[in-house]
């Protein structure tokens, strides 16, 4: 008797846990161009010129950019980003807030420095597109998006910014 209860309870909290919708908790907090342009070591317009992934510990993709105009920090010629995800030998690891980028894309990226390469701060909202000296993401002229990132650059960090 008392396993045919068990049952009927392990039946019902099965059936409550394949019936309820399912929601993620992960959140991401929208960083504005200012937040971005300070929490960037880096910023530079360039041109995606290698893609390559890499299992290390976890699937990833390096993309290398190479540098056409340095607007924050000492940029090399080149420049190479790491972001998770991926495909290795037939497997594949998809993240969804990661910036995708494409080979011979003209994009302006938020750079950090993470040991021997880079990351996006804001993951995909540190990477814009320019088609046609158009910023894709905004429809705004390059040259007044960098205008924008430059101001950004001369406002005085918030004292809270500075404790993080």
């Amino acid at each position: 008797m008392k396993s045919r209860g068990l049952l009927i309870c392990l039946v019902i909290g099965l059936l409550m846990v394949l019936c309820i919708p399912h929601f993620s908790l992960a959140a991401m907090r929208t960083m504005d161009l200012y937040e971005l342009t300070n929490g960037a070591d880096l910023i530079v317009t360039g041109t995606v010129t290698n893609i390559e992934s890499r299992s290390e510990q976890g699937i990833f993709t390096f993309f290398k950019i190479k540098v056409k105009q340095n607007i924050k920090g000492a940029a090399p010629q080149e420049v190479i980003v790491k972001v998770s995800g991926g495909e290795v030998n037939g497997i594949g690891l998809l993240v969804s807030d990661m910036p995708k980028f494409k080979l011979g894309e003209e994009v302006t990226v938020f750079l950090k420095k993470n040991g021997d390469y880079y990351i996006i701060p804001g993951l995909y909202q540190g990477k814009y597109t320019t088609i046609n000296n158009i910023i894709r993401e905004n429809n705004l002229p390059l040259d007044t998006f960098v205008s924008q990132i430059k101001a950004n650059m001369q406002k005085p960090v918030p004292v809270l910014d500075l404790i993080k």
